[in-house]
């Protein structure tokens, strides 16, 4: 029934393939978990940057010859914007935060007789 010269090959090479399976999986696993990671951290960015965006268009839409501290308050946030006048133009410095606590700042110049923006700086 049994053969009498077992040596047992089989087991060390059945161990070495799923230690290998599991290896694979564990790595696949990482992948997957790294990229959810680096999209949600993406996600967040771009939310960030659509509040500034959106800020400094209310800005700009009304009257920017006002030096001010303005709240604008968003359905994913909040921005802060100062306002004051310069020689180059209306320097706008806007501070964007998430409901979930991730930041973003900005300032952006504003050319006051031609109603341009001269330029746009966010802080790395």
């Amino acid at each position: 029934m049994f053969a009498a010269n077992e040596r047992g090959g089989i087991f060390p090479l059945v161990l070495f393939i799923l230690f290998l399976l599991s290896g694979m999986f564990s790595f696949h696993l990482y992948t997957y978990e790294r990229e959810l990671r680096f999209t949600e951290e993406q996600e967040y960015l771009m939310k960030l940057e659509n509040l500034l965006q959106l800020a400094l268009s209310e800005v700009v839409q009304e009257d920017p010859l006002i030096e001010a501290t303005q709240q604008m308050n968003y359905p994913s946030g909040e921005v802060r914007a100062v306002i004051k006048e310069t020689e180059e133009g209306m320097r706008i410095r806007m501070h964007a935060e998430l409901d979930n606590g991730y930041v973003r700042s900005a300032s952006a110049v504003l050319d006051l007789q031609t109603g341009r923006l001269l330029s746009y700086k966010e802080p790395l």
